[in-house]
């Protein structure tokens, strides 16, 4: 009974510090928004206020992609709506293989070939070999679906109009799972970006003041670096996709984090001077 008692108690103290964290990371977007609070931010370590860099890139990726979500479900209507305008969409090729050609996920072409085995999907010489589209993401699940291969002749199989219902399918799904990892390489991209503007902008002006007879603590300058681009990855990442991609208004939220930047130094040049 106190064994479950004690995880009762660990699993509540774990909600309870979750939720302190997540409300700490909000009121770190608005105090960062606020010049007036860099003195008491670059307080903390530089570890946190990395952690809240990437933490605050993530968050506005997810928020981002969640406008996606609506694209994403209208797809198939929307291809639907496409495909009923055209009225002849039919390829012919022609294929000839020395040896077999895997494109990965069983995908492969071998004119040589007769029968599917292994394969997903199959292009022989005058036939294709297809199994269900969920064979290509789990060959578990596909192990229920061994006696539904479907054989096509290239007529068939390449009348795209024909199978418009199916070539829907297939796009829909192949978006769905190519959002994720754009998201990712995305998160990689903003990170590693918002990690070298802020620094290199940190050692320019700590070069700078140290110039002008200033001293600066050069973690303390990286810090406020961090906490004063909150604006620029919040336009940068989240309003990206209402403003057009022109140079000039593409580089406003650099200049606007600049601004912040600036404003932070003369206030904690007081807190030096006193």
């Amino acid at each position: 009974m106190k064994v479950e008692e004690k995880k009762e108690g660990f699993k509540a103290f774990e909600v309870h510090r979750s939720r302190k964290n997540i409300l700490k990371f909000l009121l770190t977007i608005l105090k960062s928004l606020n010049p007036d609070s860099y003195p008491k931010l670059i307080k903390r370590s530089t570890k946190e206020a990395y952690s809240y860099l990437i933490m605050l890139v993530l968050t506005c990726l997810i928020i981002s992609s969640l406008t996606l979500t609506p694209k994403l479900i209208g797809l198939p209507k929307e291809l639907e709506n496409s495909f009923s305008k055209v009225e002849l969409l039919r390829l012919n090729p022609e294929i000839k293989t020395r040896e077999s050609v895997n494109f990965g996920l069983g995908i492969v072409l071998n004119t040589n070939a007769k029968n599917i085995s292994e394969e997903n999907l199959l292009i022989t010489s005058n036939r294709v070999f297809k199994k269900p589209l969920i064979c290509m993401l789990s060959r578990e699940l596909c192990a229920f679906s061994k006696n539904n291969v479907k054989e096509f002749s290239y007529e068939e199989f390449f009348n795209l109009k024909e199978r418009s219902s199916e070539l829907i399918r297939v796009i829909t799904l192949l978006a769905w799972l190519v959002v994720p990892v754009i998201l990712i390489l995305l998160f990689i991209f903003y990170t590693l970006k918002y990690i070298l503007i802020t620094a290199i902008v940190a050692l320019i002006a700590y070069l700078i003041t140290k110039w002008i007879k200033k001293e600066y603590e050069f973690k303390k300058l990286l810090k406020l670096s961090i906490y004063s681009s909150t604006i620029m990855v919040l336009i940068d990442v989240l309003g990206k996709q209402y403003y057009p991609a022109i140079s000039f208004i593409t580089i406003i939220p650099f200049l606007i984090y600049i601004a912040f930047f600036t404003i932070g130094i003369i206030i904690i040049s007081g807190e030096y001077n006193s």
